[in-house]
């Protein structure tokens, strides 16, 4: 499948890129918007559904589910400001398709035994140096904690970090904040994080 937004001449990405940014406009005002998500998935399903189906080795099928499975997550976690630009969005949605094609190739990994990793090929970026093995060791619970602990830029690190998969650069990316910042921002959120779980296991009888 053609990526339409990449493929397509500089004055008609702009013009996706300018339409984009008036649905996100209009999302920063009310974020259950019906329009506004409706322009959202117009612009950016072409997009979403070239990277699934290009990760997935052109399983069309199982590209749209895991495109559809994207916007389904851009509704649950999606926060949208008037400061947001397109290109953060973008972003913001290249983590979340990143973390949904990991997800189905391992679900296909674990029924058809080793499957071809994800084609690097088919994302602008693919996590190259995830933020440790903090992740698999936070609880629901404590995950809850953290999170309430946190300050709010830093929460918002943690969100992307911790409980998406994305890399700094990815998070940077994202929230438009300096990557170094987003290391110091990390750093932070481990520190809490093992202080939580280590009380945690304490308090286990």
């Amino acid at each position: 499948m053609i990526d339409e937004v990449s493929q397509q001449p500089a004055s008609s990405a702009l013009k996706k890129s300018d339409d984009l940014e008036e649905a996100l406009a209009v999302l920063a005002v009310r974020p259950r918007d019906v329009k506004g998500w409706e322009e959202l998935y117009r612009r950016l399903w072409p997009w979403v559904m070239a990277m699934t189906y290009r990760g997935l080795h052109g399983q069309r099928a199982l590209a749209e589910d895991a495109s559809q499975e994207v916007f389904m997550k851009l509704l649950r976690y999606a926060r949208f400001t008037s400061e947001q630009s397109a290109a953060q969005f973008r972003s913001f949605v290249r983590i979340v398709t990143t973390g949904v094609l990991a997800d189905y190739v391992r679900a296909q990994t674990r029924q058809q035994g080793p499957a071809p990793r994800a084609d690097p090929e088919s994302m602008d970026s693919i996590p190259d140096q995830h933020p440790s093995a903090e992740h698999d060791q936070i609880t629901r619970s404590v995950f809850d904690d953290l999170m309430a602990r946190l300050d709010p830029r830093d929460r918002s690190v943690a969100q992307l970090s911790l409980k998406m998969g994305a890399t700094p650069r990815e998070v940077a990316a994202a929230t438009g904040r300096d990557v170094h910042e987003i290391y110091e921002s990390i750093a932070r959120i481990k520190r809490a994080a093992r202080g939580l779980i280590e009380k945690s296991v304490n308090q286990q009888p």
